[in-house]
This record gives structure tokens, sequence and C-alpha cells, in this order.
């Protein structure tokens, strides 16, 4: 791949073009180059047609920029059209891992952030839905919660391991499910899986009794 130098009156936007940048995209793509130079080159066809690079061209010439580095694809008709579309489509279809992201966005000093694309409300955002995250799994794992809304789901391997823990845990049956007044217990349908710390200790303690007399 061999980048070379063009002059910006040299170069055209693909008038097959279907991707759209709006003034925030705009913005984010000037300030980019006006702070870090142009760090990618366009790519374009042999007519100076821009076929990825076409908001970078347009905030270079709002910069008053009069050249850019290039790439020269030697793709023709369809597949010009096609890699102008997958150029697009295939970073779209990219995901943020936010925790790792709002991690590292946060050792950024706040007046550099923007540069990075993300406002000081997009920053916001994240952090308020990590915080929503965590609040949700802090109410999933019990924290919180009253005693009897707190709960351990127990995974066996057989029915034998079952009846240890109906032993251990002194596991008991409860009403589930139905009208207030339904005298259907848990044992049709399932057993509760009912366990609080003082049970687990008990638990634990009796493991190690078995052990010792083994």
């Amino acid at each position: 791949m061999k980048i070379e130098r063009k002059k910006i009156s040299e170069l055209s936007e693909d008038p097959n073009n279907v991707r759209s940048h709006g003034p925030r995209n705009m913005e984010a793509i000037t300030a980019s180059l006006r702070k870090f130079g142009q760090q990618k080159p366009v790519v374009i066809t042999s007519q100076g047609i821009i076929l990825a690079g076409n908001a970078t061209f347009r905030a270079a010439k709002e910069l008053g920029w009069e050249d850019l580095d290039v790439v020269v694809s030697d793709l023709q008709g369809i597949n010009s059209t096609l890699y102008a579309i997958a150029d697009n489509r295939t970073a779209e279809l990219a995901e943020w891992d936010d925790d790792d992201l709002l991690a590292v966005l946060s050792k950024i000093p706040d007046d550099l952030r923007p540069l990075t694309g993300f406002s000081d409300d997009d920053f916001d955002a994240l952090k308020a839905e990590a915080l929503e995250f965590d609040e949700a799994m802090a109410v999933e794992m019990g924290e919180g919660l009253p005693p009897e809304k707190q709960y351990l789901l127990i995974f066996v391997d057989d029915d034998e391991q079952w009846r240890q823990m109906i032993e251990w845990f002194k596991l008991k049956k409860v009403r589930r499910g139905g009208s207030s007044g339904s005298k259907k217990l848990a044992s049709e349908v399932s057993m509760e899986r009912v366990v609080t710390f003082d049970r687990v200790k008990e638990a634990i303690a009796h493991a190690h009794r078995d052990s010792e007399q083994g």
C-alpha cells in the first residue's frame, strides 16, 4: 500500500456515498484533525473519487488544508461501491466494552476527553449506566434486601447431593404461586432454596465433621 499526497482540489466526494455526517460527527472529526493531524489516509479511486474518508475530506476543507494523504485503490465498478459501504458498516458493527471504556475515559482530563468524541454528557451517561448496573447487581445478589428475600441458588449433580443440601441447610417446603389462598405446596412444583448465612456456617461445620470422621 503506497501513501501519496494529493491536493484537496483534485479530490471529490463519492456521489454514491450513503453515509451521512451530522453536525456533531463533523465537529468531532474536525477537532480530531486539528489536534492530531491526519493519522490515516483517505482511500480514493484513480479518478480521485473518495471511497473511504469523505468526512475527513470535508473536515480538512473546513480547516483550510490544501493536501491530504491518500491511497489509490484499484477497485472498480461494483467492487468500489461494495468496499465503500463495507468500510462504514464493519466499523458500525463493533461494540464498546462499556466498563473498560469508562475506566479509560475516567483517566483522561476533563478538558481533553471531548477529543475522543465522547462529550461530557456521554461520559455522565456511562457513569449513570454503570451505577444503575451496580445497584441492580446488588439487588440481584441480595444486598440491602430483608433477610426473607435473600437467597442462594444451589446447583447439585445428583439426588444424593440434593438430599444432603436438604439436610444440611434444613430446607423446607414453601407456598409458591397462585392466589394467597392456594393450598398448592412448592413440592408439587419445586423446592425453594432458601439459605441463611448461619445455615451456611452450620453446613460447612457439618462437612468438616464428616470429613474428620471419615
